[in-house]
């Protein structure tokens, strides 16, 4: 019996070594790439939650100067973030500018025309 146990300590062919190293570098490739995935996954997820509150922001807004009487430039502050109307007069059309901020941080001009 003790023939045996010397026999695989006195092993000289180095197998355990390299084997148990590439199993332990394939296991910290994949735990790096799944960090790396859960981050690019949380900046996504931050991305989308600012386009959603800047398209409320304007959706928001817009209904608002559909109803308003008095004329441009107009503020308006909600507690998603803040809209300045403004508009500008091209031919025979008015152009509104909506300047959206939101409280994220997030930032958009868009230029549109009534619809009638």
């Amino acid at each position: 019996m003790k023939n045996i146990y010397l026999k695989k300590v006195c092993n000289q062919q180095g197998v355990m070594f390299p084997l148990t190293s590439i199993v332990i570098v394939l296991l910290l490739l994949f735990t790096t790439h799944l960090i790396m995935l859960n981050r690019n996954l949380v900046a996504l997820h931050q991305i989308h939650e600012q386009q959603f509150t800047l398209e409320m922001l304007y959706q928001k807004s817009y209904q608002q100067l559909l109803q308003e009487t008095q004329t441009p430039p107009i503020h308006y502050s909600f507690p998603d973030g803040t809209v300045i109307i403004t508009a500008e007069k091209i031919e025979n059309t008015t152009i509104y500018s909506f300047e959206l901020q939101s409280k994220n941080g997030g930032y958009r001009l868009i230029k549109t025309n009534l619809a009638d």
